[in-house]
């Protein structure tokens, strides 16, 4: 879906680009997507900064690639420091499984859980899994909550986070599911 705030400035650039695709080489259209793509990645960064300075208490859930960009825009904050909180991340994913549902599954080995960034004052981060209530779903997360203490100390060691807290939930229809805040004063 396309957001307008992002790709309105750069729409006339596209739909020039598609008018006139015959007069460019493959190169140099590659070359031109490429300068479109990094100036909305630039005002993406840019909304995301405005974002968490000027709200005090909110969180965005987004996809890993987007809540990376989220933390840069950050930058640093008190003991937030956007490299030292996105290795923690990259850490965190490793001990996440990817999905898995059955053979030919398009969504298989895709990261199964949301990540929401925001402020609750300073930087809060909540990593959320849910798993279908089926033994095999159950069995996952179990195997994560006996992991709470390695997520624990990736967040504070690593991430050099002042909290850290892992929750159980219960979802709605039927899901079954861990929550962690990870917040930085």
């Amino acid at each position: 879906m396309r957001n307008p705030l992002l790709a309105i400035k750069f729409e006339n650039e596209i739909l020039e680009l598609i008018d006139n695709r015959d007069q460019y080489t493959r190169s140099d259209l590659q070359g031109r997507v490429e300068a479109i793509v990094n100036g909305i990645m630039s005002d993406k960064r840019i909304l995301y900064k405005k974002m968490f300075e000027e709200s005090l208490r909110h969180n965005t859930e987004l996809g890993y690639e987007n809540a990376v960009e989220y933390i840069r825009a950050i930058g640093s904050y008190n003991e937030f420091e956007a490299n030292k909180v996105i290795e923690m991340l990259d850490e965190i994913d490793e001990l996440i499984p990817r999905a898995y549902y059955n053979e030919g599954n398009p969504n298989n080995g895709k990261r199964n859980y949301s990540i929401r960034v925001g402020r609750e004052s300073s930087p809060v981060m909540y990593i959320v899994l849910y798993s279908w209530k089926s033994t095999d779903g159950i069995e996952q997360i179990k195997e994560l909550e006996a992991k709470e203490h390695e997520f624990e100390k990736i967040a504070l060691k690593i991430g050099l986070a002042d909290e850290f807290f892992m929750s159980h939930k219960e979802g709605h229809f039927g899901y079954y599911g861990l929550e962690m805040r990870i917040w930085w004063d």
